[in-house]
């Protein structure tokens, strides 16, 4: 025998394990605490996959916008709707009729831009200018009427979506003004 266990051979009984109970009831929370932790983190995966579908959706509805302001800085004879609407068209410096505008036939609206050598061009040139994966929810160009001296100004309007199937849309505007440098 071992000399301490022979001065007091109670030593041992002072000191307890843990029941079985106890290691139940401590695993139990440790899961709970596990599963509540791992569902925030999937939450915030998801915000941030949704937060990079907006942000590529406004920056291609920027990009569109940079290329119609661009084009009608140099275009003549500025046309739209009275009032606004869904379209736009003007003559480049090339003497082309170009025209864009808000397709909405299918599921998600796409702005295209059409290119014509003459009026009514049996076989205009017909592009989307916006990406596959961009819902194109408003497009609104209006040419307000100003005084003859001054050169034309067009306001551009779009408005962007994302739809996910656990929240609402989210609908983002951006909007420019342009003038003609050309007339």
């Amino acid at each position: 025998m071992n000399k301490t266990t022979d001065k007091n051979p109670h030593i041992f009984r002072n000191h307890r394990g843990s029941t079985l109970v106890e290691l139940l009831l401590a695993l139990s929370i440790f899961s709970i605490l596990v599963s509540v932790a791992i569902s925030g983190f999937v939450q915030i995966l998801s915000n941030q996959r949704l937060l990079l579908k907006l942000m590529a959706a406004t920056d291609n509805a920027s990009l569109t916008l940079e290329q119609m302001a661009r084009e009608i800085r140099v275009s003549t004879n500025i046309e739209s709707s009275l009032g606004g609407g869904p379209s736009i068209q003007f003559i480049n410096p090339d003497g082309k009729i170009i025209t864009y505008f808000l397709e909405t036939s299918t599921a998600s609206g796409r702005i295209f831009r059409k290119e014509e050598s003459v009026p009514n061009d049996p076989n205009p040139a017909v592009r989307p200018v916006t990406a596959d994966n961009v819902d194109v929810s408003y497009f609104n160009a209006e040419v307000p009427a100003i005084s003859a001296a001054g050169p034309s100004r067009v306001v551009l309007n779009i408005g962007v979506r994302v739809a996910e199937r656990k929240i609402k849309e989210i609908n983002t505007y951006l909007q420019t003004v342009v003038s003609s440098r050309a007339e």
